[in-house]
């Protein structure tokens, strides 16, 4: 595994690359989250892809962006795909984590070639507004913790749903994300500013919207692979089922939003899956 840095629109993106297989595997993550969250994944799938684990802008290792309005999915597809094309590949295929998953069922309709294969990890073309309204007050503001212990304890419980079993996988969650700010304060990983899109300007939550992709998804005619935690407020059981009539639906007992892919089950699912012949 090495670290990797991109440019795009004078923006250092990061990312890490696993592998050396003349395929290549797209790993998304979500919303909070980064790259480093498919380092298991990606160790197993090393010797079939090269995989690459992008920080999206205002996560990880990537530079934050001075504008926030462009803390938006179009944004980051056109950075994916822009990190794509510099690695020289045409087709991929693609695993996205909530957000990721969104991303690449956008891409899909910007750029209709470019993926083969997609996992959809716990997100549909559907979320509800009170799902959009929970994702609004997690990330509205920035949440300062006097100590790493503070941190690491606020981390467990928003992150209970990822039903992470093994402290190393804790550890390596609060290695890639927490950061420590100024005055020894710590925080989370990325850009306080990703809230600001669900602001308005006195800084109260905006009225949330249903977010609806269907359309795009009934366009989709490439092999799927959608991933449900059983506890799921972000992808309802009855959106899953539709998806179901045109992907393969695999259900994770006793997890939330979302599945962490950090377990033998979970990667087995997915390997299995992307390394099936077409």
């Amino acid at each position: 595994m090495t670290t990797k840095f991109f440019t795009h629109n004078n923006h250092k993106i990061a990312y890490t690359q696993w592998g050396n297989g003349s395929k290549l595997l797209v790993c998304v993550h979500g919303l909070t989250r980064n790259g480093r969250d498919f380092d298991f994944l990606a160790r197993d799938l090393a010797n079939h892809y090269t995989v690459i684990c992008p920080d999206m802008p205002g996560r990880g290792k990537s530079d934050w962006l001075a504008d926030f309005t462009k803390y938006n999915n179009n944004y980051y597809v056109e950075v994916v795909h822009a990190l794509i094309k510099s690695l020289g590949a045409d087709k991929v295929d693609w695993v996205g984590t909530s957000m990721g998953g969104l991303m690449g069922m956008i891409a899909t309709a910007l750029h209709p070639h470019l993926i083969d294969k997609m996992v959809l990890n716990d997100i549909g073309p559907y979320i509800s507004s009170d799902g959009m309204r929970r994702i609004a007050t997690y990330i509205k503001d920035e949440v300062k913790f006097q100590s790493r212990e503070q941190a690491e304890k606020r981390f467990k419980e928003i992150f209970a749903p990822f039903k992470i079993e093994q402290e190393e996988h804790w550890q390596h969650f609060f290695e890639h994300g927490l950061r420590n700010t100024e005055h020894g304060a710590w925080s989370f990983n990325h850009d306080p500013k990703l809230g600001q899109i669900f602001k308005d300007k006195d800084g109260n939550i905006i009225t949330m919207q249903e977010f609806d992709l269907w359309r795009i998804w009934d366009a989709i005619k490439i092999p799927m692979l959608v991933l449900r935690g059983e506890t799921s407020d972000i992808l309802s059981r009855d959106v899953a089922q539709r998806m179901a009539q045109k992907a393969k639906l695999v259900e994770f007992a006793g997890y939330g939003h979302v599945p962490p892919l950090i377990n033998d089950e979970q990667i087995k699912v997915v390997a299995d899956f992307l390394l099936q012949p077409n």
